[in-house]
């Protein structure tokens, strides 16, 4: 399997702008889409879209170290999961990253 290399190209200026959105906390449904495909781009034999950044959560679903102040692993969605495959978040990022990468 060949994948195409990316080239950086980004300046560090730009590269902290993105971090500073990332972390605080301003993600988007089109910059989450844009990350993905930026990753399936990349010539790893394996990328994967997580679920939580396909819906938009935020919180991170195991805090190492945390056994009582913090619920592990277990999480309510915004949605059901019988509304999982029609989700329109969902369906756009699966769908950019089946055009972006496809099989084989």
């Amino acid at each position: 399997m060949t994948r195409r290399a990316v080239r950086p190209g980004r300046s560090a200026s730009a590269t902290r702008q993105a971090s500073s959105v990332l972390l605080s906390g301003k993600v988007t449904a089109d910059l989450c889409r844009a990350i993905h495909i930026y990753l399936a781009r990349t010539p790893s034999y394996i990328v994967l879209a997580n679920f939580e950044d396909g819906l938009g959560e935020l919180s991170q679903t195991n805090l190492p170290g945390t056994v009582e102040r913090y619920p592990n692993w277990t999480r309510k969605y915004a949605i059901r999961v019988d509304e999982i495959l029609c989700d329109e978040r969902l369906r756009q990022l699966a769908a950019a990253l089946r055009s972006t990468r496809p099989l084989g």
